[in-house]
């Protein structure tokens, strides 16, 4: 039967071929892509590295640290491994980003507070001569009450130590103001300075938090070997060139008989 049918049709051979290695490029191109073992290790602990540095820059700002003391691990890895080095280097920049944009908002706080102290010494300097003034003039007008009385002394000049007298209450009165109101800029500035550190210390934590809960969540699939998760995932892939393949090739020999 194969005789006559290679003598009566001898283009069914060739045509046999033809479609079994149609179907075997097909498969090959429509293949998909499956991660070596080493890939998936490589990929795996570049992950948790960067997982670990960050959370070491996390504690060194929540703490208010002026540098970010990696763990051995990370070192000794960036010795041997340049990208590793530059993602340490990174980190060590993004730190050093934000430790100098909280530096200078504290730092402008600090300036604005020691304005204000400035401002307060100054006032109570001039209030406290003010007063020594008024209180010079009172004792003055009192010594000289009897001969206000006797008409010894002229009342102009009785009236302008009076009026003198009164301005000046009335101008300590306003540094009195002026001073309450910079003591309460002050504790302002000093109540911003709080908030800022508990904001970065909240969201450092949170950061923290967030991070350890990922890491652990990853944990049961770090621990199981690269071999073992890439077999597993070729196992799991299904091989379209071979079934396309055996597919093809059956139906043609179903053809045939």
């Amino acid at each position: 039967m194969t005789v006559r049918w290679s003598l009566l049709y001898p283009s069914v051979k060739k045509m046999q071929v033809r479609v079994i290695g149609t179907a075997f490029l097909l498969g090959c191109l429509f293949v998909p892509e499956v991660h070596s073992a080493p890939q998936v290790a490589a990929d795996s602990t570049a992950q948790q590295y960067r997982l670990l540095a960050r959370i070491d820059r996390l504690e060194a700002e929540e703490k208010g640290d002026s540098v970010i003391a990696f763990r051995s691990e990370l070192l000794e890895a960036a010795s041997s491994d340049p990208a590793i080095a530059a993602m340490l280097e990174e980190t060590r920049h993004q730190f050093e980003t934000r430790r100098q944009a909280l530096q200078q908002v504290q730092q402008q706080l600090r300036d604005r507070i020691q304005q204000a102290a400035a401002a307060i010494d100054e006032q109570q300097q001039q209030l406290s001569s003010n007063r020594n003034r008024i209180a010079l003039i009172s004792d003055k007008l009192k010594s000289l009450h009897a001969a206000i009385e006797k008409g010894l002394i002229g009342q102009n000049y009785v009236d302008a130590l009076r009026s003198e007298v009164e301005q000046l209450e009335a101008l300590c009165g306003e540094m009195e103001d002026g001073i309450a109101q910079a003591k309460w800029s002050v504790a302002e500035y000093q109540l911003e300075q709080s908030r800022l550190e508990l904001d970065r210390r909240r969201v450092a934590q949170a950061e923290l938090e967030a991070l350890t809960a990922k890491l652990l969540k990853s944990a049961p699939n770090q621990m199981a070997s690269p071999d073992s998760r890439a077999a597993a995932q070729a196992d799991e892939t299904p091989d379209s060139s071979g079934s396309s393949s055996l597919q093809t090739s059956q139906s043609v020999q179903t053809t045939l008989e």
